[in-house]
């Protein structure tokens, strides 16, 4: 198996595994998958991504935001999702990733 493929079988694994639902490990059992492998394969795929992959999103500020607010409300469709310092940004960036897909 060529690398191409195995990065597109990877991909589609992992694909499935959010469409799931399913943890990681319940994930893996369920499909004979070692979580080691998973887990490399996420990092990989995520970090092979590519600026042109990426697109700006409009944001539109209503003003009721106060200039010492220490957070931060991004809506996404119908999702809210509330920003504090010391946010994760990777969790963050999955998350914003998930709901533009959703929505």
């Amino acid at each position: 198996m060529t690398q191409e493929e195995k990065r597109k079988e990877w991909q589609q694994r992992i694909t499935e595994w959010e469409a799931s639902g399913k943890s990681v490990r319940a994930f893996c059992v369920e499909n004979g998958l070692r979580e080691s492998q998973m887990h490399y394969w996420r990092k990989r795929l995520r970090g092979s991504q590519t600026d042109s992959n990426l697109r700006w999103i409009p944001v539109e500020l209503d003003g009721s935001f106060a200039d010492n607010s220490d957070r931060l409300n991004i809506r996404i469709g119908r999702a809210i999702v509330e920003v504090q310092p010391g946010f994760n940004k990777a969790l963050f960036s999955d998350i914003v990733r998930t709901l533009m897909e959703l929505c």
